[in-house]
């Protein structure tokens, strides 16, 4: 029996689309990664806006960043920044903080990156409960309890 020779298969290139200055690693056919870099797509949209979480890490590793993890998505999103706001957000790790800017948005239209243009420390007490809020909506027929277990059913 003749042997076949091994055949040749395309590398792939794994997409990173949330951030598209940072390059995307190149696969082998293997799965194992290669020393090469190529252009990542670039975000899906972007709007001016504002996230609001927790400041829990920062970094100078290749740019200067700090990362909030988004109140509504509990996802992480890189709040890219000047050395100047880095250093003021410093002073905030572990606070919670609402940062305005450019936010750039990935395929599934969640927030991945904000070019910072501010942000401003929240309040450090607890998010209000639903007990704190009746009577805002004086108007409303449906309770505000009966309102939140319809949202979070959804």
């Amino acid at each position: 029996m003749a042997a076949r020779s091994p055949t040749r298969e395309t590398p792939t290139v794994a997409s990173r689309p949330e951030d598209d200055e940072a390059p995307a690693a190149i696969l082998s056919p293997a799965g194992g990664p290669e020393e090469r870099t190529a252009r990542s797509l670039p975000s899906a949209h972007r709007a001016t806006g504002s996230v609001e979480g927790r400041l829990e890490a920062l970094t100078i590793h290749g740019r200067n960043s700090f990362t909030v993890f988004d109140t509504l998505t509990g996802h992480a999103v890189e709040c890219r920044c000047d050395r100047e706001t880095l250093d003021r957000a410093a002073a905030h790790l572990g606070k919670r903080l609402l940062v305005k800017g450019e936010i750039h948005y990935g395929a599934d239209d969640k927030p991945k990156w904000v070019e910072v243009e501010w942000f401003r420390l929240l309040g450090a007490g607890p998010l209000p409960r639903n007990e704190d809020m009746v009577g805002l909506f004086a108007d409303d027929p449906i309770p505000i309890d009966e309102w939140s277990r319809y949202v979070r059913a959804k």
